[in-house]
């Protein structure tokens, strides 16, 4: 079995911590665990050796994984005639026709490798102009009625 990086520094540390030269609390803050874990560890790599400290799902498939063929299907389905769909209506329809029950985020996946992007424009993308007059800021306004207000005698209570 070969051995990532985090792997090789956490076999070197547990060969430390078997050999001595470290203590378990050590070895923990080495790996970023704790002491229980640290021993945990070790116990493991004492009776399976290098194969423990792997993660037991590497090459497997992870478990939310889509199936193929209806990925498969969905691709299609997004290509021809699901063609002018939003990601919302593209899984509800898929959903309905096919019975494949898909989150609006795993349809716009499937749209965007079907080579459909679409969606929102990018940020700082220019906008059409605005109809009609500019208007004053809210802070314009602000200091036209505190001028007011102070002209009246409103903030100095009458006296000025």
């Amino acid at each position: 079995m070969t051995l990532n990086g985090k792997e090789r520094i956490r076999s070197v540390v547990m060969n430390r911590l078997m050999v001595g030269d470290l203590t378990a609390a050590a070895a923990a803050e080495r790996l970023g665990r704790s002491v229980r874990q640290a021993r945990r560890i070790l116990a493991a790599s004492k009776k399976e050796g290098a194969a423990a400290l792997a993660h037991r799902n590497r090459g497997r498939p992870p478990t939310p994984a889509l199936d193929p063929a209806i990925r498969r299907r969905a691709e299609e389905r997004a290509r021809t005639t699901g063609a002018g769909l939003n990601d919302t209506h593209l899984a509800e329809v898929l959903a309905d026709e096919e019975g494949s029950v898909l989150s609006r985020a795993t349809a716009r996946r499937i749209r965007v490798a079907a080579g459909r992007p679409g969606g929102r424009a990018p940020a700082g993308a220019a906008r059409p102009p605005t109809v009609g007059a500019a208007r004053a800021s809210p802070r314009q306004a602000c200091c036209c009625r505190w001028t007011a207000a102070t002209a009246r005698g409103w903030r100095t209570g009458g006296r000025g």
